[in-house]
């Protein structure tokens, strides 16, 4: 019998949604074992017996995307739990970097960047210290109802539908001093949802802004505990420039490595509409 490459890739992407579902029903039960105790509780006794069980361990694997964060065997785990133990997320601690508490703190603008996540460890970060904060979204309200559904304060958010005008939108909450949240990676538009590229369209808004860059990246260690790493900040660097120091950050950094390309201004039609009219 003979395969071409698109039944061979098919049966790829099958097995390893096959060894997803395995894995969630294996995170469900351990969870289910420890229903009766408290949050941080159940997920300690969770997060060990997945993490000592071999087959486990090899549904992770199988399933993981190198071109996609997230997919390692803690931040799938956290993933797993944080959904299915009822405010086990909303009680969560996460660890901040110095440099970018010291940024929240002060009360003034600046611009923070990341990839897609399966977490929103920005979000819940700036919404425990109090802080107001501005995203550009596709949906809003679907948007802002995944943050409440963890537990995250919505509040003092304030979310942008993802539009032509956007960026121009932006600037009022640079007035009033919001921390300005972006993911900057992109897809090809080939039906697959993988994100291959870095969009540095959100660089040429912060510099015209004139607020400093901060670079982030979530990451659990191998006993569950939560950080949100960063970088910066930077100020008044050109946005290709940008674009190569966060992905050398993202590279140095916590478990995951991911391998993708930066956009130039020509061959992103949606950089060049977005930054022409800041």
């Amino acid at each position: 019998m003979r395969w071409d490459v698109a039944s061979t890739g098919q049966i790829a992407v099958n097995f390893k949604n096959a060894a997803r579902e395995a894995s969630a029903r294996l995170a469900r039960n351990a969870v289910l074992k420890n229903i009766k105790k408290s949050p941080p509780q159940a997920f300690k006794a969770a997060w060990e017996r997945l993490l000592s069980n071999p087959s486990y361990r090899l549904l992770i694997r199988i399933s993981q995307d190198p071109a996609k964060e997230w997919t390692q065997l803690n931040g799938r785990t956290f993933e797993l739990l944080s959904l299915e133990i009822p405010d086990f997320y909303h009680s969560t601690q996460i660890v901040v970097s110095a440099n970018l508490k010291d940024a929240i703190d002060s009360k003034k603008s600046f611009l923070i960047v990341q990839i897609h996540q399966a977490p929103r460890f920005v979000s819940k970060v700036l919404a425990d210290l109090d802080r107001e904060s501005t995203r550009i979204v596709g949906n809003p309200k679907r948007y802002a109802q995944r943050l409440q559904k963890l537990g995250i304060d919505t509040s003092r958010t304030r979310l942008i539908k993802k539009g032509v005008s956007s960026l121009a939108h932006l600037l009022k909450s640079v007035r009033s001093n919001h921390v300005i949240c972006s993911v900057i990676d992109d897809g090809d538009g080939d039906g697959t949802g993988r994100r291959k590229y870095i969009n540095p369209a959100i660089f040429v808004f912060a510099h015209r802004a004139r607020i400093p860059v901060f670079f982030a990246k979530a990451h659990v260690d191998h006993t569950g505990v939560c950080e949100l790493i960063s970088s910066g900040p930077y100020n008044d660097l050109d946005p290709i420039t940008y674009a190569t120091k966060f992905l050398n950050f993202f590279n140095s950094v916590g478990d995951s490595r991911v391998d993708m390309k930066i956009r130039t201004r020509h061959e992103c039609f949606d950089w060049k509409e977005k930054t022409a009219q800041i």
